[in-house]
């Protein structure tokens, strides 16, 4: 795409495009927990067009790709309401998890904090044989997620930064 139209035109479509697939997998989420189209329209957009990505649009193209994020909210949803089995929850899981990982490892930890914090808040008003069906395998996932993204860490504490990497 940079030999076809430029380095200038690619940054706008990669740019453009992460804001479009971030607004459609929050409209992904919201419609599905919601079934509302108008409400799941405006989440979606205020999600993919948030202050967020529009000021890392000026510079930052990675961290503007952070349409997986709605998408593993979404699976653990399905999940915890026993549309999706346990194997196939670990598997979209641990793809959406490195890939995002691989994509934007800032973004990935913050997703796992903020989830970290939600489980810690929800063993105090949920049930906890419920949240600890969901808990167990979603524990799982991060420990297989990190074993994949190992070459990433090994490179961050090896050199202190992953620019290298790129």
């Amino acid at each position: 795409l940079i030999s076809t139209a430029g380095i200038v035109a690619t940054y706008n479509y990669l740019i453009l495009s992460s804001m479009i697939f971030s607004a459609y997998t929050a409209f992904l989420l919201c419609w599905y927990c919601s079934r509302n189209w108008v409400g799941s329209l405006f989440g979606g957009y205020f999600f993919g067009f948030s202050t967020y990505i529009l000021s890392q649009s000026l510079a930052h193209v990675c961290f503007t790709v952070i349409f997986l994020l709605p998408l593993l909210s979404l699976v653990s949803v399905m999940f915890y309401q026993r549309k999706i089995k346990k194997l196939s929850f670990i598997v979209c899981y641990v793809f959406l998890l490195t890939a995002q990982f691989y994509i934007n490892p800032e973004s990935a930890v913050i997703f796992l904090i903020f989830t970290s914090v939600g489980i810690l808040l929800g063993s105090f008003t949920f049930e906890r044989p419920s949240l600890l069906r969901w808990v167990r395998p979603w524990l799982l996932a991060c420990v297989v997620t990190l074993l994949l993204i190992a070459p990433l860490l090994y490179n961050f504490f090896h050199y202190q930064s992953l620019h290298v990497l790129i």
